[in-house]
Formats: C-alpha cells, structure tokens, sequence
C-alpha cells in the first residue's frame, strides 16, 4: 500500500486551504479588525495509517525486520504530523487522540491476530494529546500521567474524550448505573490499584467463518481470559474451550504460548480475591457486578 507519510503534504495543503477560505469569507462579511478575524478555524482531521499492517511499509536503507522498520516509518509521521500543528501555532490548541485497532506478533507467525488471544494482541498502543492551556484545572496533567501507569481500558477512552471536548460530564457515571460496563474519564478519576476490569468479544458466525469469543477479566497484573474458538492453536498450546492466565510486562518463561499459563488454585484463589474487589468498587454499577459475564468468571474460580 501507499506509505502513509505522504498524507502530511497533503494535510499541510489543506490547513492552508482552511486558512485561505476563512480569510475570504472575512473579507466578505467586511471583518476587517485583526480581532475578529480569525484564520485558525476548529477543525476535524482524522488519518488511517496502514504502515504498520503487513507487509509493512518499510525504509529499505535500514538491514533490520520489517516490523522494526516499518515502526520507524510510523513514528515519522508522527513526528511530522506534530510539527506541521506546531509551525502552524495550532499545536497548543489542538487535542490528538491515537490508538492501534490490534497488535500483532510478526516474529510467530503471519496473521497471529486471526486466530489467537494473548498480549501482544490485545493490548495496542493508545495515546492523548492534551495541550496544558486546554486543561480545565492544574490537576488534570498530573492525574493522567499517573493513570497512564494505572490499569487502563478501551472503554476509558469515550468519557475521557468527552471530558476533554466539554469540559467534564458524568455520563459514565449514569450509564454504569443501566447495567453498561462503561470506561472511566481518566480527567477525573484517580484509578486506584486494585482496580478490576472486564471485556468481552462476540464475533458473529456470519462474518467470520470460525466464530470465536473472548471474555477476560483484568487486573493490573493478571488477565484471566476464556477463548472459545472452532480450532485449536497447538504452536501456542490454545485449545477450543480454555482458560488462561496471562501474565503482564516481561515475562520470564517460555514465550512460544505468548506468557499464558494454565489456571490453577492459585490463580483461581488470586482471581476470586479480584472477583470481591471488583463487587466492593463504587466505580462499576449493581447491574454489572451481578452480570452474566461476572457470574461466569465466578463459577469458573469457584469450581
């Protein structure tokens, strides 16, 4: 595919073009005071980069794995997409929000993502851009470096992006009140330690031909996850209808199973204590904590 650096000409051309029409139509509207006229409009942009999906766009000057090189093409524009806000003097005024759709493991095997539930799946690189003039308070910045060391979620991502757009709302608070597992505005909200988390993945038999399913239940140094899957994955010892354990951060055992490890009693005994911190949390709703998905994690660490 087209490498996704060369959008950034382009999204440079279109800045200007914003500023050019914004310009015109001050003129027309007879807005002549240096005040009133403004040629840094609001403005939504959105990018697909496509880079890091194989067979990886590449540097071909530099003699190292694809992925790797491919990374730094990725990081690149990165780079050049934040001095194009900055030598444009939006950069402090505009919020940039990135996240992967799912990770990959190339050094496996091709396409690990299609058949297989592990770490380097599932947890993808995200990121927010906050500029400081922007924050509501002196607190923000603080709290959200703190929370980036804390156990986060995708769902965090929707109240915390409202959060920033409008200036704070409590719509994750009333919705964990209708029974929704619902994210949490890292803004506002110092995660706590033993915060306890749950996801769950239904994909429809009508779009995929094995139809699998994930439901995982995270702390910030454990996940237990159950796949359910039409195959077996014996090159990572993944079978049908399993539990897992799956170790954060560096794992010093055999990674050839991506860092799982079978449930045993004390994994169940580490979980049920996570199941009871999960139901004392103030941070998830009744509903939630009396769910299908909670009861099932319940059976399973209780059998």
């Amino acid at each position: 595919g087209s490498d996704d650096r060369k959008m950034l000409p382009l999204f440079s051309q279109w800045l200007r073009d914003q500023e050019m029409e914004n310009v015109t139509q001050s003129k027309e509207m007879n807005v002549t005071s240096s005040r009133k006229m403004r040629t840094h409009s609001p403005f939504y942009a959105q990018f697909y980069n496509f880079n890091q999906h194989y067979p990886y766009v590449t540097d071909k000057k530099l003699n190292e794995h694809r992925c790797f090189s491919s990374l730094r093409t990725t990081d690149k524009f990165l780079r050049g997409l934040f001095e194009i806000l900055n030598n444009t003097g939006r950069l402090e005024n505009t919020v940039i929000v990135g996240s992967g759709d799912h990770g990959e493991d190339p050094f496996k095997s091709l396409y690990v993502r299609l058949s297989a539930f592990n770490s380097n799946i599932l947890h993808t690189a995200s990121y927010i851009y906050y500029p400081k003039k922007l924050m509501r308070d002196a607190g923000v910045g603080p709290r959200l470096r703190r929370n980036t060391q804390q156990l986060t979620h995708t769902l965090d991502l929707v109240p915390t992006i409202q959060s920033i757009l409008h200036g704070g709302d409590d719509y994750w608070l009333y919705k964990k009140h209708e029974g929704c597992v619902t994210g949490l505005d890292l803004t506002a909200v110092d995660i706590p330690d033993e915060r306890v988390t749950l996801a769950s993945n239904f994909v429809s038999s009508l779009t995929l031909r094995r139809p699998m399913r994930l439901r995982a239940l995270s702390t910030k140094e454990f996940t237990l996850y159950h796949r359910y899957g039409m195959n077996e994955i014996a090159a990572i010892r993944q079978g049908k209808n399993n539990a897992y354990l799956l170790r954060f951060g560096n794992c010093t055992k055999d990674t050839s199973n991506f860092c799982s490890e079978d449930l045993d009693e004390d994994g169940k005994e580490y979980f049920r204590q996570a199941l009871q911190s999960l139901k004392n949390s103030t941070l998830i709703g009744t509903e939630v904590k009396t769910s299908e998905l909670v009861n099932f994690f319940t059976e399973m660490v209780e059998g």
